[in-house]
């Protein structure tokens, strides 16, 4: 039987979980993200970036001009990388069907399938002739815990996608053996086992008055200039500087509170802040400071609640996968630059690299006539001009026009 759950996730007894041998491939599959500044220096820290042409390789290949690119890591190999995940997706849709066969799985992630104790050597046995080593390894292994226990004959309680915990019960009480904590690991104060209790139990009476705060570190210029009021007059060592920490709330009332890190949180919901969108102190706000920050139990309530986009969900809240139509492909990259942010404050356009095929983009724009962008405010003349421009290759790509034929662009590509 299938289990991820949506409104009231369920629990399955008797769950074995078991990995897959593997090797890493982040190290042979890893980017930095490069952006290209004027200067340095800390006065220059918000000039403009550079733009650079960079050659894209996937299903084509074409150049873009991009103001920051991803820098392969030493021993990056995307073949080996690619492969590696490819084959071990293959396994496991191989153990999935096993699992269907003859029992049930409950889980599985991109190394891993928790399933019925009693098909495990099944699957084992059927992956032996797999295994590469002059020993006999096998291809999947029972999982430990934390204290080296195998995880066999356990209970499962999942809601989504890397959103589950692992337990037993003895005499009555709740043994965490494995959890994770996908999408609350940015909370401070939390501890995983007493969240999961809470959930197992549906009592999270005693994170009523605990409010939700995260910490994110001060890493560009646009961040450090909403506590440009707060630094004003005040000398250089008490400012907040670059690389700081900051603490911060999850919006509520349309407001991001964010304020200077302090070791002490207790009544933050009181303390002044300034909102992370717009800059504006939360005394000038029409609203109490403390109606700007959720609790953890607001949290947590919407946590469980969480709905998995990836499945559709029947009467019983078992998942099944959706059955995908690819209408378009998207280059996009690897890796963000801001990932610490971005799992906080959400995903904004310049979370991730997106390379765009320029020609096409170019050949789209040169079969355009007036009618095809009138109402979008490009006039007859600004389109003739861009098509001058793409004729002499003298394209302007950062220009305010060329931005808003590029987004009735996307807005085609997204409806065919």
């Amino acid at each position: 039987m299938r289990l991820w759950s949506f409104s009231k996730p369920e629990k399955i007894k008797n769950t074995k979980t078991f990995k897959m041998n593997s090797f890493g491939f982040y190290s042979i599959n890893g980017f930095n993200v490069i952006d290209f500044k004027d200067s340095s220096k800390i006065e220059d820290s918000q000039s403009l970036h550079e733009e650079k042409d960079v050659d894209v390789y996937s299903i084509d290949k074409f150049r873009y001009n991009a103001d920051k690119i991803e820098i392969q890591g030493q021993y990056f190999n995307p073949i080996m990388a690619t492969l590696i995940t490819g084959s071990a997706r293959l396994m496991l849709a191989m153990a999935e069907k096993i699992a269907d066969e003859k029992g049930y799985f409950a889980y599985c992630d991109t190394d891993s399938i928790f399933v019925k104790p009693n098909i495990v050597k099944d699957i084992q046995e059927f992956f032996r002739p797999l295994n590469p080593y002059s020993l006999p390894v096998e291809m999947f292994k029972i999982e430990e815990d934390d204290n080296h226990k195998p995880l066999e004959n356990v209970m499962f309680y999942g809601i989504s996608a890397k959103r589950y915990c692992l337990f037993d019960m003895n005499e009555g009480k709740i043994n965490i053996r494995k959890y994770s904590t996908h999408g609350l690991g940015h909370l401070l104060n939390i501890n995983g086992e007493d969240i999961w209790k809470a959930i197992l139990t549906e009592n999270f009476s005693e994170f009523m008055d605990k409010i939700a705060i995260s910490q994110i570190t001060i890493s560009k210029p646009s961040i450090l200039n909403r506590f440009k009021r707060m630094n004003e007059n005040k000398p250089f060592n008490k400012k907040i500087k670059p690389f700081n920490f900051m603490l911060i709330g999850q919006e509520k009332n349309d407001v991001i509170p964010c304020l200077p890190y302090d070791k002490n949180t207790s009544g933050i919901q009181y303390k002044l802040f300034v909102d992370y969108k717009t800059d504006i102190a939360s005394d000038k706000l029409p609203l109490p400071s403390d109606a700007y920050w959720y609790t953890l139990e607001d949290v947590l309530t919407k946590y469980v609640m969480h709905n998995d986009n990836k499945f559709d969900y029947d009467s019983e809240g078992i998942a099944h996968r959706k059955h995908i139509v690819v209408n378009r492909i998207r280059y996009i990259g690897k890796e963000s630059n801001n990932i610490d942010e971005a799992s906080v404050l959400g995903i904004d356009d310049n979370s991730y690299l997106e390379y765009e095929n320029i020609e096409d983009f170019k050949q789209w724009i040169l079969s355009l006539k007036p009618k095809d962008v009138r109402g979008k405010g490009i006039s007859k003349q600004t389109l003739w001009n861009i098509k001058k421009r793409i004729r002499k290759n003298e394209m302007k790509y950062r220009s305010k026009a060329l931005k808003g034929i590029y987004k009735v662009y996307q807005e085609r590509k997204l409806n065919n």
